[in-house]
Formats: structure tokens, C-alpha cells, sequence
């Protein structure tokens, strides 16, 4: 639970949302609000923790034997030590900053020194941790997303970039939101996403420009989204946080002009039946059948045509 000693510091790390502190204990605490107990422990100073700083994207920590540690939060895991007691031999360090513009770490005792730090970058990549990619069989291309909002295209036969746009599903107040769910729609030339707000977009994804929101999934984050063909018209299924399975009718299933005309794209129904979040949904097209999993562990199938549940699948003593 809560802990139980002396914090002397903490941050705010809005690029992977947690929070970190420190303090009498050897090791940083790594936070994510409001689990009550810490997500990640970083371990590997000798000494109680004093300050932490962020730059360069990593978290930068010191502690009262002055070793600094630079540590690579894509991994958890320290990547640069720096003793800072060689330095600063007869003063305590009483403040370290982070000098943005030098790219540099500055420790002040009686005199401030200034370290070099270099940011681990991920070549023609991404900076922040991959949370959905799909494969396009038809065009052999790799569409991965990730938790700051950023959609990259890949040429798997070069291994090659193709397209990167950012800022993909943002909040109110302008900043990205964690890209949840990928999928191709039935013509595998438009890519459907689902983002951690509930929000889902349609894009051409071969330039980045998007081309309808799918609106009415309600709060909480899209866990599952699926293309299905219902004669005579396609439709695309959603499921998340929102504890009901979603769909709309797909913008190619409408004529030309009419669906030119809808910049948001509003449910045809909410199919209603679990108690908990959905967490996972699969899809068998050639059956019309959907089957999702809850947190609780309930597993149900969906009959599609009717829009109500078909069956639970129970474990038998349950």
C-alpha cells in the first residue's frame, strides 16, 4: 500500500503517465494512479534516494553516496552511472537539474558541475511503447501504433519506414491518448482505430489523413474492434471499457454521396449482456459469430442477427 517511509521526492512522468518517488528505501517506486501499490521498482542504488530529475527521456536519480543513475524507462533497467563523489568530495550535492538546451545534467554542491547524458533513440522507430500493430496481407505492409498517439507503416519486404503521422487521437486539451486497437476494414485500404478514451477513427492510412469518427462507444477504452459482413451491408464492431459490444454501419456500405457527406459516423446498436469491462473479442466471419472475454471471466458468444447473447461459456463445477 501506501508507503510507510520518508519521500523525499517525486515526478510526474506524463510520457509514460506514472508517477515516481523516492526516499529512505534504496530503490525508486514507480506509480500508476490509483493502483495503491507500486507498478515498478528501480533498483540499483547503495544509498537512501534524494532527488529525481527527467531529461533526455530517461528518469536521472541521486542518491546520498552522490552515484547518479540514468535509467531507460522502455526497460525498466539502468543504462549510465555516474559518481558523482569524484566531484563533489567535500560538499554534499544539494540539487541536480536538467539543462535541456545542452542536453546535460548539472549537480550543485559548492560549485555546479555538468554531466553529459545521451538519449537512447530507437532508429526510424518509435519512442514510446508499441500498444497495437496489424498486418495488411493484401498490400504487405505493417501498421503499428502507440501509446503517445504516433501510427507508423511499414514496407515488411525492406523492413523500410513508409509513413509516420502523429498526434493520432488527442484530448481536449490537445494532448495524445494511448492507440488501444488496429484493424483493417473489409477493403484492407482503410485502417480503423481505437484509442484508451473510447474515441475510433477511420483513416486512409497510405497518407494520414483521417476520414470519419466513429462516435457513441461512450467512456473507457476500446479493447476489440472487428469488420463483419451482414447481408447486404458491412459493419464494424466495437467493445471495450464501455461493457457492450458496439457497431456501425461502414461508410462503404452507404452511397457514394451520402457517405461523403458524414464526417462522424453514429452506432446503429449497443448489444448489452456482460457485468465487467471487456477486455478481448474474436471474431469468425464466415459464422456471424462473436465471442468476447470480461474481466470477471465471463466468455460470451453474440448472436449478431438478433444483437442479443447466445450463450455463456461456463467451466464445468463453476
Amino acid at each position: 500500500g501506501a508507503p510507510r517511509v520518508d519521500i523525499s521526492d517525486f515526478i510526474w512522468l506524463k510520457k509514460i503517465q506514472l508517477l515516481a518517488s523516492c526516499g529512505l528505501e534504496r530503490h525508486i517506486n514507480l506509480w500508476q494512479i490509483p493502483i495503491k501499490n507500486p507498478v515498478y521498482k528501480l533498483e540499483g542504488h547503495q544509498g537512501s534516494i534524494q532527488q529525481l530529475v527527467f531529461g533526455a527521456g530517461q528518469l536521472i536519480s541521486i542518491d546520498t553516496h552522490k552515484t547518479i543513475i540514468v535509467w531507460d524507462l522502455r526497460e525498466m533497467a539502468p543504462i549510465q552511472r555516474l559518481e558523482g563523489m569524484k566531484m563533489h568530495q567535500e560538499f554534499p550535492v544539494g540539487r541536480m537539474m536538467f539543462d535541456s538546451k545542452k542536453n546535460g545534467l548539472v549537480t550543485m554542491a559548492r560549485k555546479p558541475l555538468f554531466w553529459s547524458i545521451t538519449e537512447r533513440k530507437v532508429p526510424s522507430g518509435h519512442t514510446t511503447s508499441v500498444s497495437s500493430a496489424v498486418y495488411n496481407p493484401m498490400f504487405q505492409t505493417l501498421v503499428s501504433a502507440d501509446e503517445s498517439s504516433v501510427i507508423r507503416v511499414w514496407n515488411l519486404n525492406t523492413g523500410q519506414a513508409i509513413i509516420r503521422f502523429t498526434d493520432a487521437h488527442v484530448n481536449a486539451k490537445g494532448e495524445p491518448v494511448k492507440i488501444t486497437s488496429t484493424i483493417f476494414d473489409s477493403t484492407a485500404r482503410r485502417l480503423i482505430t481505437g484509442a484508451h478514451d473510447g474515441t475510433m477513427k477511420l483513416w486512409n492510412y497510405s497518407t494520414g489523413q483521417q476520414l470519419k469518427e466513429f462516435v457513441g462507444f461512450g467512456e473507457g477504452e476500446v479493447t476489440g474492434i472487428a469488420t463483419i459482413h451482414l447481408t447486404p451491408y458491412d459493419y464494424i464492431f466495437a467493445t471495450g471499457w464501455n461493457r457492450k459490444v458496439s457497431f456501425w454501419l461502414d461508410p462503404h456500405s452507404l452511397p457514394a454521396d451520402t457517405a461523403a457527406a458524414l464526417l462522424e459516423l453514429k452506432p446503429q446498436h449497443h448489444m448489452e449482456g456482460t457485468k465487467e469491462d471487456i477486455l478481448c473479442m474474436a471474431c469468425y466471419p464466415s459464422t456471424q459469430l462473436l465471442v468476447t472475454g470480461s474481466y470477471d471471466g465471463d466468455i460470451i458468444i453474440w448472436n449478431l442477427e438478433s444483437g442479443h447473447v447466445r450463450a455463456h461459456l461456463v467451466l464445468p463445477g463453476l
